[in-house]
């Protein structure tokens, strides 16, 4: 799994559960006397719903995890990150997007929990100096100008696995 090598970097033991029915968890970390997990979601919608984030709460509660990862190449919807950031579950989940999988690739470190959320809606941070060269407000990489529809916006430049944009 590819997440394991960042882990391990990171000084996590990290272990590969078997494939199939794992109960939520596709890999283990042990760091410091800390048991935490992973559950990897390629998710073909994009999103990943609120109920997956709830399932993975309470495989964490119930096997006294310290905290659970949930790496996507996707989003989350809102829904699940409010559920992640109350007041009860915060700090217990580390939601991780495709963006956010793209920068521990880039920095090779693994972030704390997001204390607020992150997802950047359509129409945010619009950009009004066209001589400037905007960073992805999800994954901070260079955006790139590109047309869809007879209309001009910046897109990122690691499309498609982050579709982060702004307009112009």
């Amino acid at each position: 799994m590819a997440a394991s090598p960042h882990f391990e970097l990171n000084g996590y033991k990290a272990t590969l559960t078997n494939t199939g029915a794992d109960g939520g968890v596709d890999i283990l970390l042990q760091k410091d006397g800390r048991r935490e997990m992973v559950q990897c979601k390629l998710w073909k919608t994009s999103k990943v719903g609120v109920s997956v984030v709830r399932e993975i709460y309470g495989v964490v509660q119930a096997n006294a995890y310290e905290r659970g990862y949930i790496i996507t190449s996707g989003f989350f919807t809102q829904d699940a990150w409010e559920f992640a950031l109350s007041a009860n579950v915060k700090g217990t989940l580390s939601l991780i997007d495709g963006s956010r999988l793209l920068k521990i690739i880039k920095d090779k470190e693994i972030p704390p929990p997001a204390t607020e959320i992150i997802n950047v809606g359509p129409g945010e941070n619009q950009i009004y100096d066209l001589n400037v060269i905007p960073s992805c407000p999800r994954c901070h990489s260079k955006m790139v100008r590109r047309m869809s529809n007879g209309n001009y916006f910046y897109g990122c430049s690691a499309y498609p696995i982050c579709k982060g944009t702004r307009n112009l």
